[in-house]
């Protein structure tokens, strides 16, 4: 059955909803407030002693800014901590070896006057208490919070702290608990706060929200300091639409600031915001914000690389609302145009993804974006035209997996509720045509938080020189060699707030080879499962196992094995040969038309599976659930199998046919094939699926959904599916491979097709068409020219069914180029045609494929027998006597007459039951099925053929071999049930 899993199987946060967080699309852009709110009433004091002590023994608290303190908690627990206060005008460091507490909103330094630094160790948890309570770093001094992915400096909430000692209970939704961290800088902005004043110069400055001081200036290159493994918890409050305070707020801060790895979680506004400045940063976590993740105004300049925002299910706004300063003054200077790449946006289906306005210019490259309501949109007009006719927004390479539109028109709606004068400004597909490989159709998929795979081929946007950003090589904020424990977020996020690790697959890439003549390594996640790349060729015997926790993906063309020669007991001097053996319910994907897996003479291919957990190979787009079913084909190569068993189209002029000297070479660059051992053994396929394969190059180069070229009766072929081939479904170039169980679903060229010389046996064979497929079957020997190229085609085929799509594209069977054989027990019907015979024109040697139904003597004595057939067709038999105008030769009449017991007609079939393909016809046979005299297919060769009472390939309505293990044209698993 399809699978369509969430993101959130792999990242998953723990955010939801507190009374205070109230805010929903308010301005990102606001003057800031100059009056603090009103401070709370003072607490009770505390209880002797403290409950919980946060503080050792000797703690040195000589700071004129610390002393330890014992906080209330609830119930009557104390809390022991190292308080700061007030403003810091002297050098501080907040040691790990003590839990810090902020009695009201600190501020590190007077603006622009003494030079103190906070310096933060590895490891330091620092707790906020209330709407007064923040961590603020004025203009010109510096915080150095330099942490580790083993040891995170933490600023949370006392609640939170309280909640972890268990003395409160747990509350994943938590947030607003108090302030925030807010860093100030000397950097550049466009808002300033005096009339008059020049935007990016040293006289603009302004006042930051939540009396935050004040900002701005004429320093690019201004340093604050360092955040570095750095995490931001449950802060975030909203006063009111004009003052509200972040996650962390970058409040011109310059380029000369170091800030990597840092985390906002369950942030009660937005959850980063950057007004004007120049600075950059890397390995940004966002999970749980209520209102926007990113916010960007006043003219910020800086780069982001590597983001991913996490949203809850209970409260968010955008992961993206950015301005410059207003529709008024779209183009002010300096304008904010900041350089973001690689990121992953994952939404919780109610609220956008990316909103650009008030004359934003942006580069937004490399990103990943799933599960919000809308894509892409633009506030105004100004900052569309940005993108569409003025390039100061570049939107490349995304992919976009929304609910309802990944782009949004802009619509101006005159400023009233009536839509009747709206006023359609640019459409969506304007807005699209301007971006640069942006993937915007795609249905709710899988997904990971691996990107590889998921995304497919969308071309990687190369950002090396643009901002501070560097070429990754992928798009997403994570690589797809990545694990879940080893990434740039591994380690040092909120636990539970990424990755959750009991949703993880457990599982490892099988081992390459050695020498490393071929690759196996992950290479992303997928719906869960790791993805196991698999590259180069195969030489030691190798397992893909574990379907439930790994995909495989073959990249380019993976061959098993090396050519080890036509002859068994001769065979090439050091070739490798491998076996590759496939477990049940494996999945083995191509994602494109270079990709597939072949397998070489003298090796083996064990791909057995059961009717509950078939093998499936498939193509990219199927595995993250982009495909249709009824009419997706050629998305990948194929299986192709290369044996020695004769054939008879030598690639060397003077080879006899059948010997170890004739070989030739395979089509879609597959390798050699063909030899002198008939009774070849390349392993065994059972119950196994092969789905969107085979491409068409040209006339004389195409693959197939599993070609057997050369393929000798000791493999094992029994219970196989192809479905939506792009050419035929399997093709026998040679060979003597006996098959059962076979279902053709949807091919675009012929169902089954042979040639060079195919002696193998075939039954049970079902075949559906769609309304593009060509022939059901397809059968030639050599050429017209020679048709009595030994060895000669001869298949014995008995229990088959056509069921044809009942228009000329559709036709029944056509056999020619001097192929013999026994079709018995057949039914055919809705096709133009049931089937056609071929003859060379009379200047040819005796041995065309009429002669042989006509019983003309040929050297290898072989025949064409069609017997027991019903034929459902407007024109049964079809002649062509070498000529477009059918003159000459012989009738259909003829030929009918040459056939035994068939019965014929148009419209007299009685099937019913199970399609593929929902037709209003069945598979299940009927009264007139059944009223068909029938062969006894053991006298064709009673060692592979079992003795069958019908005709067709199912028996009846209890016959249910070709159900369960195979797919219909819904993309659903049939049922036997």
């Amino acid at each position: 059955m399809k699978s369509a899993t969430n993101f959130r199987r792999v990242l998953l946060l723990g955010a939801a909803s507190i009374a205070l967080v109230a805010c929903s699309d308010t301005d990102i852009s606001s003057p800031g407030a100059t009056t603090p709110p009103p401070s709370p009433p003072p607490p009770p004091p505390p209880p002797q002693g403290a409950d919980v002590d946060l503080v050792p023994d000797g703690f040195d608290d000589s700071h004129p800014n610390v002393e330890v303190v014992e906080v209330a908690g609830p119930n009557g627990t104390t809390v022991e901590v190292a308080q700061v206060t007030g403003t810091v005008t002297e050098d501080i460091t907040l040691t790990a070896d003590a839990t810090w507490y902020l009695g009201d909103i600190v501020v590190i330094g007077e603006d622009g006057a003494t030079n103190p630094t906070a310096t933060i160790e590895p490891g330091t948890e620092i707790l906020g208490d209330g709407p007064e309570s923040g961590f603020y770093v004025a203009r010109g001094h510096q915080v150095i919070a330099d942490g580790t992915a083993d040891a995170p400096i933490v600023f949370t909430s006392l609640n939170e702290k309280l909640r972890q000692e268990g003395v409160l209970e747990a509350d994943p939704n938590a947030r607003a608990e108090w302030l925030g961290l807010v860093i100030n800088g000397f950097a550049p902005i466009n808002n300033c706060n005096v009339d008059g004043a020049t935007p990016g110069t040293a006289d603009c400055e302004d006042d930051g929200e939540a009396s935050s001081g004040t900002y701005g200036g004429g320093d690019p290159e201004d340093d604050s300091g360092i955040l570095n493994y750095v995490r931001v918890e449950h802060a975030g409050v909203f006063f009111t639409e004009e003052d509200q305070s972040n996650g962390i707020a970058f409040q011109a801060v310059g380029s000369g600031t170091q800030v990597s790895n840092i985390q906002v979680h369950n942030n009660g506004d937005d959850g980063v915001e950057f007004f004007g400045g120049t600075v950059s940063a890397t390995n940004v976590a966002l999970t749980g914000i209520s209102d926007d993740s990113v916010d960007w105004t006043d003219g910020w300049t800086g780069s982001l690389q590597n983001v991913l925002v996490l949203q809850s299910d209970d409260a968010a706004d955008f992961a993206i609302e950015a301005d410059n300063r207003s529709v008024a003054e779209a183009d002010l200077e300096p304008r904010s145009n900041p350089k973001i790449s690689n990121f992953t946006f994952i939404g919780n289906s109610e609220e956008d993804a990316i909103r650009l306005r008030e004359g934003t210019g942006a580069t937004l490259a490399n990103g990943i974006i799933f599960g919000f309501d809308d894509g892409l949109k633009f506030g105004d007009e100004p900052t569309a035209d940005n993108l569409v006719s003025d390039g100061l927004v570049t939107i490349a390479s995304h992919f976009f997996n929304v609910e309802d539109n990944p782009i949004e028109p802009l619509v101006d709606d005159q400023g009233t509720d009536d839509e009747a004068d709206d006023v359609t400004i640019y459409t969506a597909a304007e807005i699209a045509e301007a971006t640069q490989d942006v993937e915007t159709n795609s249905p709710l998929a899988s997904a990971s938080f691996v990107p590889g795979p998921e995304v497919g081929t969308i071309p990687v946007f190369d950002v090396n020189g643009i901002g501070e950003l560097q070429n990754l090589g992928y798009i997403g904020a994570f690589a797809p060699s990545d694990t879940v424990a080893d990434n740039w977020a591994a380690g040092w996020t909120k636990p539970g707030t990424v990755f959750t690790e009991d949703e993880q697959p457990a599982a490892e890439c099988p081992s390459s080879g050695s020498p490393a003549d071929y690759t196996i390594e992950q290479d992303g996640q997928l719906d869960g499962k790791i993805v196991c790349s698999v590259s180069g060729t195969i030489t030691v015997d190798t397992t893909l196992g574990n379907g439930d926790e790994i995909l495989y993906r073959v990249d380019d063309i993976v061959f098993v094995g090396e050519d080890a020669g036509s002859d068994p007991d001769n065979p090439i001097s050091g070739a490798d040969t491998a076996t590759l053996t496939i477990e049940p319910g494996v999945t083995v994907y191509g994602d494109t038309s270079t990709d597939g897996l072949y397998v070489a003479r003298g090796s083996q291919l064990n791909a057995v599976g059961t009717a509950e957990e078939p093998i499936v190979f498939t193509s990219g787009p199927d595995v993250r659930g982009l495909n249709d079913y009824a009419t997706d084909t050629a998305q990948w190569l194929g299986l192709v199998i290369n044996g020695r068993a004769p054939i008879n189209n030598c690639n060397v002029d003077g080879a006899v046919g059948g010997t170890a000297e004739c070989e030739d070479d395979g089509e879609a660059s597959s390798g050699l094939y063909g030899g002198n051992a008939p009774d070849d053994d390349s392993g065994e396929l059972r119950y196994v699926r092969v789905q969107f394969a085979g491409i068409f190059f040209n006339e004389e180069d195409q693959s197939n959904g599993i070609a057997f070229q050369g393929v000798g009766t000791g493999t094992d072929i029994n219970f196989i599916q192809v479905h939506n081939n792009g050419d035929d479904g399997i093709e026998f170039f040679g060979g003597t491979a006996n098959a059962k169980n076979v279902v053709i679903t949807g091919a675009d060229d012929d169902s089954v097709d042979w040639t060079d010389g195919w002696t193998g046996n075939l039954q049970y064979a079902l075949i559906e068409h769609s309304d593009v497929s060509d022939y059901g079957f397809e059968g030639d020997n050599r050429s017209d020219a020679a048709p009595n190229t030994a060895p000669r085609s001869t298949p014995q085929v008995s229990n088959f069914t056509i069921l044809g799509a009942g228009d000329a594209a559709t036709p029944g069977a056509r056999f020619r180029e001097g192929m013999g054989g026994a079709f018995v027990n057949g039914v055919i019907v809705n096709t133009e045609f049931g089937i056609d015979i071929e003859q060379p024109n009379s200047t040819a040697e005796t041995g065309g494929t009429f002669d042989l139904l006509n019983g003309e003597t040929v050297d290898d004595g072989a025949t064409l027998t069609l017997e027991s057939l019903l034929i459902d067709s407007p024109v049964p038999f079809k002649d062509d006597f070498g000529t477009e105008d059918g003159d000459d030769g012989f009738t259909a009449a003829e030929v009918e007459a040459l056939t035994t017991n068939v019965t014929s007609g148009d419209g007299i079939n009685n099937l019913s039951g199970f399609s593929f393909y929902g037709k209003d016809f069945g598979v299940v046979p009927g009264t007139a099925e059944a009223n068909v005299d029938v062969v006894d297919p053991t006298s064709l060769d009673a060692d592979f053929f079992a003795p069958t009472t019908f005709v067709g390939a199912v028996a009846g309505p209890d016959d249910d071999w070709y159900l369960g293990w195979t797919v219909d044209s819904s993309g659903e698993v049939t049922s036997a049930n």
